[in-house]
């Protein structure tokens, strides 16, 4: 059985339910899951940009990305599956722009669709590579509210914790983060409308040595290999 939750997001529905299969000694109930009746339209990537699944990901369901030039100004759309983006490796859909020495790198994380689970994960993400274990400096922005901001120092080692909070109550609702190098310092804020911005972290930022060329971006995570959850993304820049 299902049991909806019908709430109101821009111009389309997004309901929440969760299925119960009991065979009479046992009952089962799964995930939250969402769908959405918005309809985004799959045109391709602006220019610079480009989208990759990284580490042991569903070889049945590859991930994706697109993008909607009529949505909140313009939105990607990103899909993908992936186990965990955390240890010494990670597994996800990422989304990418080459980037060399400083920049800030801002987004919205708009809405939340298909597979979801408490650590189905949005990002602000650094790497200096594009395979599984890369060095990296993250915010994982969990469907749960909460945000874990750490590092993989060298490649192939298991991350290092810099900080742990929630940013929201409940599940989903939207958060704007950004991503700030200067030199080998790197700093995390937050804000709920666009303009108003809080450091997430160290007040001084988190001081790593990374090279100076990379790749910085977002993506998908599902926590699952079976099942595709969907991120929205707007008001994405890079400077």
């Amino acid at each position: 059985r299902s049991r909806p939750d019908a709430v109101r997001r821009s111009a389309a529905h997004v309901h929440q339910y969760r299925i119960t299969v009991s065979d009479g000694t046992v009952q089962t109930t799964d995930s939250i899951r969402t769908f959405s009746t918005a309809a985004y339209s799959g045109g391709g990537l602006p220019g610079g940009w480009a989208s990759v699944d990284i580490g042991n990901v569903s070889q049945s369901q590859p991930g994706s990305a697109t993008f909607d030039a009529g949505a909140d100004g313009g939105s990607f759309v990103v899909r993908g599956t992936g186990t965990d983006v955390y240890y010494a490796a990670d597994s996800f859909h990422f989304v990418y722009h080459p980037v060399s020495g400083d920049f800030t790198f801002t987004l919205r994380v708009a809405g939340w669709y298909g597979y979801l689970q408490l650590y189905t994960k949005a990002m602000t993400m650094f790497r200096t590579d594009l395979v599984a274990d890369s060095r990296m400096f993250n915010q994982s922005l969990n469907y749960s509210g909460d945000d874990f901001l750490y590092y993989r120092p060298s490649q192939g080692v298991t991350h290092v914790d810099v900080f742990a909070t929630q940013l929201n109550p409940g599940m989903g609702p939207p958060v704007w983060a950004r991503l700030k190098r200067v030199g080998d310092t790197f700093t995390e804020y937050y804000s709920y409308d666009g303009s108003t911005w809080m450091v997430n972290g160290p007040a001084g930022g988190t001081t790593v040595p990374m090279p100076s060329d990379g790749y910085v971006g977002f993506g998908v995570c599902s926590k699952s290999n079976t099942y595709l959850s969907e991120i929205v993304y707007s008001d994405v820049t890079l400077n």
